[in-house]
């Protein structure tokens, strides 16, 4: 059920009809964005702010330099319409301490995070490659599934702060590193990733458009989840309510192997909607799973042997996964305590800016 709730979710919605001018405001001035949607590097989530003020999630998103590119779409008066309605004291609170942040330094990218997250990383690594225990020289599955387990939650962390532009400010090169760590170093199809990350936090905990909890559906899940989403798999509604009950009991498996699981699925479904742009990411996975499988096979003790089958390599991947997917658990843990918002709560269906229905 989880998996193909998973699946019955992962195709996107456009979010309205296309207008004739497609405008959004940013600092009191309407852009024209008109057909951007289709190319913009954070995806289709500019769709959400046509028509509202995207003054918050602007400064959020994006770096200072992208603001040269706004110049030449800005409508100018008097054929600018009026600006929607917005919480413009927060607006303006949120951009003060954005500004402060900056001049502060904090937001600036740097590279000691990459560098840290690799060094871990590599010591992981290398203790599961090469550490000598005993005389056969291979390890317990516990133990290898914790290190390559550690190993890739370091390489998370730094694909995760590549792509949010906080090590390399240049997108195409943030692209490149993740491309290279997130596919064949941890096993996920970056640019999806990132693109689904974004959804994440400029639409988070809605129903439907936050895209990393959309594909969590029997884990963080309250009523707006089970009856306002556009996707909802027809399951017997007292076999659904008894899942819920019980996910308690379950939902860290299936946070970690089953959020694993449905990162590569919705992943793959996403590379064959263009498989010709898309494979190559593909196939950087399938290299990823041959140099895993290569590694737990060689270094994995012969534990639990049944019926003269060795299970040591699946014992230590379920282990590795476990450790790693304590990711899934973090990001889980921070939006599960928190309501829901959908299309049908009268602060999204108004023009509302980003900041007061997130807030």
């Amino acid at each position: 059920v989880y998996l193909s709730r998973t699946l019955a979710m992962a195709s996107a919605h456009p979010v309205g009809q296309p207008q004739a001018a497609q405008l959004t405001w940013i600092d009191g001035h309407a852009f024209d964005v008109s057909g951007y949607e289709h190319w913009h590097p954070g995806g289709l989530v500019l769709e959400h702010f046509i028509g509202r003020d995207a003054t918050t999630v602007f400064y959020a998103m994006h770096p200072i330099s992208v603001q040269k590119w706004l110049k030449a779409r800005r409508v100018e008066a008097p054929n600018a319409p009026a600006q929607p309605p917005c919480s413009e004291p927060l607006r303006d609170a949120y951009i003060k301490l954005h500004s402060e942040f900056t001049r502060r330094g904090w937001i600036e990218p740097s590279l000691r995070p990459l560098l840290n997250n690799l060094a871990l990383s590599f010591f992981f690594f290398a203790l599961a490659f090469w550490m000598p225990w005993g005389s056969s020289g291979v390890l317990p599955p516990t133990m290898l599934g914790l290190l390559v387990g550690m190993g890739f939650h370091q390489l998370a962390f730094t694909v995760h702060d590549c792509l949010h532009g906080g090590v390399i400010p240049n997108k195409w090169c943030s692209r490149m590193v993740g491309f290279l760590l997130g596919g064949l170093g941890f096993g996920v199809l970056s640019d999806h990733w990132d693109d689904e990350h974004t959804a994440h936090h400029v639409m988070s905990n809605c129903v439907d458009h936050d895209l990393q909890q959309r594909n969590s559906p029997l884990i963080t899940v309250d009523n707006k989840q089970r009856t306002e989403k556009r996707d909802v798999l027809p399951v017997a509604p007292a076999v659904e309510g008894w899942l819920l009950r019980v996910n308690h009991w379950f939902w860290i498996l299936a946070a970690t192997w089953g959020g694993r699981i449905a990162l590569q699925l919705v992943g793959i479904q996403w590379a064959t909607d263009k498989p010709k742009h898309r494979a190559w990411q593909v196939a950087l996975l399938v290299l990823h799973y041959a140099w895993l499988a290569q590694l737990l096979s060689s270094r994995s003790a012969p534990f639990p042997v049944i019926g003269g089958i060795n299970f040591g390599p699946w014992f230590a991947g379920l282990i590795t996964y476990l450790v790693a997917g304590t990711l899934h658990i973090q990001l889980l843990i921070n939006h599960a305590s928190r309501p829901m918002n959908s299309d049908k709560d009268g602060l999204r269906s108004g023009a509302e800016d980003w900041v007061s229905w997130q807030a």
